[in-house]
């Protein structure tokens, strides 16, 4: 076995597509729990490591999801824009776009959160709209990892 196998390739790719969807829950669902409190110094923590898991864990699975994919697809002689293969590219699509937007979003949430914090003050209403707009963008990209899931394992001929 060389190290381009295909299998290879495969278990990288789902454990990289693992880390993506539950990064995408597991980043969702601690935010939540920090913004329900609305103590300003716990959320501006929470928005740190939630920023240094898209940074450490969520990035770095999205590049090796999407490098093997590809190779995945040479591997096999696929076309990456038909049939399956297809939507699932505009799946990834829709959920990088929605991923990079709550990224910028989230940063400037989180900086409001910080000077919050710094001055003891409560998190102010902007860093409230910016938060429901994340929370918002987190659902078609989470659909849209479940969704990929449900492709690469089905793999229906259309």
């Amino acid at each position: 076995m060389n190290a381009m196998d295909p299998l290879w390739l495969k278990i990288v790719h789902v454990l990289s597509a693992a880390v993506v969807l539950g990064g995408s829950i597991g980043i969702g669902f601690f935010m939540w729990r920090a913004d329900r409190g609305r103590d300003a110094a716990i959320v501006a923590a929470t928005g740190r490591i939630v920023m240094l898991a898209e940074a450490l864990l969520t990035a770095p699975a999205v590049a090796g999801m999407a490098v093997t994919g590809v190779l995945i697809a040479g591997a096999y002689g696929l076309s990456l824009w038909r049939g399956w293969l297809g939507l699932a590219m505009a799946l990834l699509a829709i959920s990088g776009l929605c991923w990079a937007a709550g990224l910028w979003l989230h940063g400037a949430a989180w900086r409001l959160a910080a000077a919050a914090a710094g001055a003891g003050t409560p998190l102010p209403p902007r860093y409230f709209r910016l938060m429901r707009v994340w929370y918002r963008l987190g659902w078609p990209s989470t659909l849209a990892i479940l969704g990929m899931f449900g492709l690469m394992v089905l793999k229906p001929a259309f």
